[in-house]
């Protein structure tokens, strides 16, 4: 080395370390019609720390049905092994053909499905089946107009 010259001073490399997300596959469809297994339209990304386990899912919400709590176009994650306690939200399976997202209630002994607005229904377990317990809710707030969502909440 020459006289006055100086050593650049090394750094320690150390590598970065970031936990791969938790990936929640959302379907567009909640069951299979026929043979196969429901497309999958999109996923969603979770930090690992997020508590959602594997097998979890996605559905999307169609409907206002469930205003002010979910809105048409919010993603609800599903946990298909939870066990529905009455004051959840449900995903319900109604004649194997049309799925409904729903709160599980019990009045005077008796189970039902009701949403934020309407009539609740008795659940009829001949008819009826608990695909899973909504864990989660996103929403995407770039295609949702604020506007829209106080309108909606209003009516």
């Amino acid at each position: 080395m020459d006289e006055g010259a100086t050593e650049t001073p090394r750094r320690a490399s150390t590598p970065l370390y970031a936990p791969m997300p938790i990936t929640v596959p959302v379907y567009d469809q909640p069951v299979s019609a026929g043979k196969g297994e429901p497309a999958i339209q999109q996923y969603l990304y979770f930090s690992p720390d997020s508590g959602i386990p594997p097998g979890w899912y996605g559905l999307p919400v169609i409907g206002s049905c469930m205003v002010p709590h979910l809105f048409e176009g919010d993603v609800v994650v599903v946990d298909p092994e939870g066990h529905a306690d009455p004051g959840d939200m449900i995903v319900c399976e109604i004649d194997q053909e049309q799925a409904l997202v729903k709160w599980f209630t019990k009045h005077r002994g008796q189970l039902f499905i009701e949403p934020e607005r309407g009539d609740m229904v008795p659940f009829d377990e001949s008819r009826m089946r608990i695909i899973g317990v909504v864990m989660k809710m996103w929403r995407d707030i770039r295609k949702k107009p604020r506007k829209e969502i106080l309108r909606a909440a209003q009516e």
